[in-house]
């Protein structure tokens, strides 16, 4: 009994809520059922829901949502400079609002841990995304000296940052905003190659 008074107040809760997020909601009590149904118009999509003595049935409404994440990175040398691009996918089923990437790069002697250069770029901008499309973005270029030895580069990156901590997302409501993190090790070869860790390419 104790549980379906929890899903009730669960259900009053999404209705209240949207109720007042939206104030367009209809809630009416069925005369021989007593079962209590509730329309709600939200600016998104209409969410329905029915509440039973015994159950809970919601309909969910078929939201599109855009889905962003970086699939990978992209690099190209010229001379000692490592220019570092990102392929930005949107996998989701709506179109995405133009955002940002975030990101750094350490530079490091494989030989020496300690002798590692840290670079913070600029935030680069993406543009909006149709569903289901990929875009290439620049992120930036950071000094590399493979003159004398192998350099290892760590590149980090986040897709869609999150605004502030009180809104754990960013422009974007996303279908997954656990995912916007990407980080990759790769290696720009020297005249001594060793060739255990992958490429930069």
């Amino acid at each position: 009994m104790q549980s379906n008074y929890k899903l009730r107040g669960a259900l009053a809760a999404m209705l209240l809520a949207a109720a007042a997020s939206a104030n367009a909601c209809d809630l009416e009590q069925d005369a021989k059922s007593g079962i209590w149904r509730g329309e709600c118009k939200l600016a998104i999509d209409a969410v329905s829901a029915s509440l039973a003595s015994n159950h809970i049935r919601v309909i969910r409404p078929n939201f599109r949502m855009p889905e962003l994440y970086i699939e990978k990175f992209k690099y190209r040398l010229r001379g000692n400079r490592l220019e570092v691009s990102a392929d930005v996918r949107n996998a989701g089923t709506g179109n995405s609002m133009a955002t940002t990437i975030v990101s750094n790069i350490l530079v490091t002697d494989p030989a020496n841990v300690s002798r590692t250069v840290t670079t913070v770029f600029a935030p680069a901008a993406v543009p909006a995304l149709p569903a289901m499309s990929t875009q290439r973005v620049i992120l930036g270029e950071g000094t590399v000296d493979y003159s004398l030895h192998d350099v290892d580069v760590t590149m980090a990156a986040i897709i869609d940052p999150f605004i502030n901590a009180s809104l754990p997302r960013g422009a974007n409501q996303e279908l997954n905003e656990n995912n916007n993190l990407e980080v990759d090790f790769c290696r720009v070869f020297g005249p001594d190659a060793n060739t255990s860790v992958p490429p930069c390419n």
